[in-house]
């Protein structure tokens, strides 16, 4: 069962005193309240887990973000912490295929935030140049934005973004592109227009090993698993 449910205190310990009233050893939580950071060091198979980890989980009563290679914080603490608020399972790669989604596109609702997604999407690297990085980001932004404008709700995922971000395809799109009434994507097919086919190839091979994540299957098919997935993993 929970503990005191006392809010913003985080349980990093137990405390061993004696209770000389009874006559017996007893044991107290050691507590952490209000902002700061928590470092535990200890060797592999040490109890981090067991005596951290798992009892904060079932006490602590805000959000929490768990890094959770395992599944263990979520198996034994996941009905849990369902009391505090919904639960969420991010784990694409697992086995059993059972997971949350998180589609990115669904926050895009202009060209402004597909610009700024691009720019969180493709990470700056140690570069001299930054020219093939903000061309990717430029195209990318065009992309996203093309694909929320234009595809169907099912369709507005970063799979489907993938899709165009080779040369042949996007040169395949650019004559719709140039007759568009949307400024940015008519602005985004003048500029894959104006590029030479060598020079579009290679700012494609930066963008497409940014994101390569992207082309995966297990990820491409949690979007159509959303329903299911949410009722698998909520239920209350």
């Amino acid at each position: 069962m929970p503990g005191d449910f006392i809010p913003d205190q985080l349980v990093v310990g137990k405390f061993p005193y004696y209770d000389s009233y009874n006559n017996e050893t007893r044991t107290t939580s050691v507590r952490l309240e209000g902002e700061g950071h928590l470092l535990t060091v200890a060797p592999t198979r040490a109890g981090k887990g067991q005596g951290q980890i798992i009892p904060a989980l079932i006490d602590y009563i805000s959000m929490v973000i768990v890094l959770d290679p395992k599944g263990e914080n979520y198996e034994k603490t996941g009905l849990i912490r369902r009391q505090f608020g919904p639960v969420c399972k991010w784990a694409p790669f697992d086995e059993d295929g059972i997971s949350d989604c998180f589609n990115p596109l669904d926050f895009v609702q202009s060209y402004e935030d597909a610009a700024e997604f691009a720019t969180m999407a493709i990470v700056p690297s140690n570069a001299n140049d930054p020219f093939w990085e903000a061309s990717a980001r430029e195209i990318l932004a065009g992309f996203v934005h093309y694909v929320k404008t234009y595809l169907p709700k099912e369709q507005q995922t970063m799979f489907q973004v993938m899709r165009f971000t080779t040369a042949r395809a996007a040169a395949k799109l650019v004559p719709e592109l140039l007759v568009s009434d949307n400024l940015h994507l008519l602005q985004l097919g003048e500029n894959l227009d104006g590029q030479s086919e060598n020079l579009r190839a290679s700012i494609f091979q930066t963008l497409r090993s940014q994101l390569q994540i992207w082309n995966s299957e297990q990820i491409a098919r949690l979007p159509a698993l959303r329903r299911q997935s949410y009722l698998q993993t909520h239920s209350f």
